[in-house]
């Protein structure tokens, strides 16, 4: 299998020509090592559109809530060598119906063979600010970390103009 973590694509490669429409995404987990005793560093997926075409390789493109959860998590999907998944029999079936063979956690999880590193930047989408509280609520288009959030690189303006603003506030943290 492949990850794609720019393009939030999984792509899967099977033995056999597999029937799309019986693909269950519930079925698969990613998992940071081949012997995943951590549920910490796991995450099965939970939803996701993919290709109906009729082949061994279908391409499922993953949901932002997905997404967002493996991003979370700090020991799984960042690498080659932190990327396995495992499916059960109830993953998918062929096209005479024959449920496909399970990889196994510590015994047959299958690590990834290519992977690319998600390279796109979150970008802020939203905030607001409350001054009773003192406190800045910031949504952003992805998971960020907070260990890497530098609060004295924002800067608070009073237009939205790419010009001067006439009262600007940045924060020291």
């Amino acid at each position: 299998f492949d990850l794609d973590l720019t393009r939030d694509v999984l792509l899967l490669t099977f033995s056999k020509v597999i029937n799309a429409s019986t693909l269950n995404l519930q079925q698969f987990v990613l998992q940071g090592t081949f012997n995943a005793t951590n549920l910490r560093n796991s995450y099965t997926l939970t939803a996701g559109a993919f290709s109906l075409n009729y082949s061994t390789q279908v391409t499922v493109y993953l949901e932002h809530s997905d997404l967002n959860e493996i991003k979370r998590l700090n020991n799984l999907a960042t690498s080659v060598s932190n990327t396995f998944l495992t499916i059960t029999s109830a993953a998918a079936r062929d096209m005479n119906a024959n449920k496909v063979v399970a990889l196994v956690n510590a015994a047959t999880a299958l690590q990834v063979t290519l992977f690319t590193a998600d390279t796109i930047p979150p970008q802020l989408v939203a905030f607001s600010l409350d001054m009773n509280f003192g406190t800045m609520v910031m949504d952003f288009s992805e998971t960020v970390r907070t260990s890497t959030f530098n609060a004295s690189a924002l800067t608070l303006q009073s237009t939205s103009s790419t010009g001067l603003a006439t009262e600007q506030v940045t924060f020291n943290y």
